[in-house]
C-alpha cells in the first residue's frame, strides 16, 4: 500500500515539519510505501538532524526547485500541481495533508486532513499575523486569498474522510466554521530528549526564557515592558530564529529593552544545543503569543523543568495548561509583570509548577502522536 505525505515547505525545522516528518515515520513503520509532496525542495539530510527522522531514501515531487521569497503564501497556494502529479503516478491509498488547498485533486484515495488553522477564520489570522494587518502586507495577504477561493476545498468534512486539528481551541474555531467535529491531535514534541536536563533547582537556574521566532506576533516587547515594571527585573533571554526581513524588528526590541532599563540577552539562530542549555537553566518561560494554535515551544520549556506563564488565549491556555492548570496565565502587561515576580520570587511555588511543568509535558511526547496516528490511520484503511 502507499500513501502519500503533502506539506507545503519541508526546509525548516517547525512545528508544522515536525508534525508531517512524524506522520512519514508512522506510515513507514506500519508498512506503507510513503511519497513525499512539497511545493519547492528542501534538504532531506536535515531532518536526522532536527528530528532523528530519515527522509533520504524517500521519493518526493516537488513544483519548484528552491523556495522563492516573498512569495511564500502563493507558492503554498500551488501545492495541489505537483500533489495531482504524484497521485496519477502513485495511485495512494492515502494521502495524509496538512494544508486545504486541495481542492482540484477530488478524492482519489482515503484522505487525513490535519488543520493546524482553518484560513477562513480571517480575524482570527491577522491578530496572529500581525504583519499582515497593515501596508502592502494586508494587500499582499487578500491577494493570496484568491488562491485560497479557486484551489481551497471547502467544508473539510465534505471531503476529507478524517478531519484532524492540532488543538481543542481548533477544533471550537472548525464546529464554528463547519458544524462538524475534528480528532485533536497534539503536534509531537521531543520531550524524551530533553527530560533528562530538566532537574536543576530554583537556586542553579536564573532569568526568565522565550522561544520562538523573532517576529511581531511573539509580542517580545510586551515582556520587556513586564520586566521593566516587575519588582524582580529578571534577566530576559530570548532564543529564536532570525530572517533578514525580521532584523528591523529584532533590532527595534534590543533598544527598547535598552531604554526599559531591561537586561537582554538574544540568541537568533541558535543551535537546538544551545537552545536546550539555556532554557534548561533559566528559571521561567514565557508565551507572550496571542491565540497560538497549539504552542509546541510551551511544552519545550516544560521538558526543561521551567515553570510557564503564557496569555490567556490560544492552545497553549486552552490545551497545554488547562486553563492554569499546569502554569499560570495572564491578560494585560502589568498581570504578566505580577506573575513574573510570583513564580519568580516564590520558592513553594516554583516548585510546585516545576514538578506540574515535567508531569504535563510527558502528555505530549513524540509516542502519543505516533499511537494516536497509527490508530486513526488502521481504522482507515486496515
Amino acid at each position: 500500500m502507499k500513501a502519500i505525505v503533502a506539506h507545503h515547505y519541508w526546509d525548516r525545522a517547525g512545528g508544522g515539519e515536525l508534525v508531517d516528518a512524524c506522520a512519514v515515520k508512522v506510515l513507514q513503520d506500519m508498512g506503507l510505501d510513503v511519497i513525499i509532496v512539497a511545493t519547492t525542495g528542501f534538504r532531506k539530510e536535515r531532518y536526522k538532524e532536527w528530528f532523528g527522522i530519515d527522509l533520504e531514501n524517500i521519493k518526493t515531487y516537488v513544483l519548484f526547485d528552491r523556495f522563492i521569497p516573498m512569495f511564500g503564501i502563493y507558492q503554498r497556494a500551488l501545492t495541489w500541481i505537483p500533489l495531482k502529479k504524484a497521485i496519477k503516478k502513485e495511485k495512494p491509498d492515502l494521502l495524509w495533508i496538512d494544508t486545504d488547498l486541495y481542492k482540484p485533486i477530488g478524492h482519489p484515495s482515503k484522505i487525513i486532513e490535519y488543520i493546524h488553522f482553518p484560513t477562513p477564520k480571517w480575524e482570527e489570522t491577522l491578530d496572529y499575523y500581525i504583519k499582515y494587518s497593515r501596508g502592502i502586507w494586508k494587500y499582499y495577504f487578500k491577494g493570496s486569498l484568491t488562491f485560497y477561493r479557486i484551489y481551497g476545498r471547502e467544508n473539510p468534512f465534505n471531503y476529507a474522510d478524517i478531519v484532524t486539528c492540532n488543538s481543542s481551541y481548533i477544533k471550537e474555531m472548525i464546529r464554528e466554521l463547519w458544524g462538524g467535529t475534528a480528532t485533536v491531535i497534539h503536534p509531537p514534541v521531543l520531550v524524551r530528549e530533553m527530560l533528562p536536563l530538566s532537574g536543576k533547582s530554583f537556586e542553579d537556574r536564573h532569568g526568565i526564557v522565550m522561544i520562538g521566532r523573532i517576529s511581531p506576533e511573539k509580542r517580545y516587547e510586551d515582556v520587556i515592558e513586564a520586566v521593566s515594571q516587575s519588582n524582580s527585573k529578571p534577566q530576559l533571554r530570548v532564543v529564536g530564529g532570525l530572517i533578514p526581513s525580521r532584523v528591523d524588528y529584532f533590532t527595534k526590541i534590543k533598544l527598547l529593552a535598552k531604554e526599559r532599563g531591561v537586561e537582554l540577552e538574544t540568541y537568533p539562530n541558535a543551535s537546538r544545543e544551545d537552545l536546550i542549555r539555556i532554557v534548561s537553566s533559566s528559571r521561567v518561560f514565557i508565551h507572550a503569543t496571542r491565540k497560538e494554535h497549539f504552542g509546541i515551544a510551551v511544552v519545550e520549556g516544560m521538558a526543561l523543568g521551567c515553570p510557564v506563564i503564557v496569555h490567556r488565549s490560544g492552545g497553549q491556555y486552552t490545551d497545554i495548561t488547562e486553563k492554569d492548570k499546569y502554569g499560570r496565565s495572564y491578560e494585560s502587561v502589568t498581570e504578566l509583570a505580577k506573575e513574573i515576580d510570583f513564580a519568580y520570587y516564590d520558592t513553594n511555588e516554583w516548585e510546585r509548577l516545576h514538578e506540574l511543568s515535567i508531569k504535563r509535558c510527558m502528555e505530549f511526547d513524540r509516542s502519543i502522536f505516533e499511537a494516536r496516528v497509527r490508530k486513526i490511520v488502521e481504522e482507515l484503511i486496515g
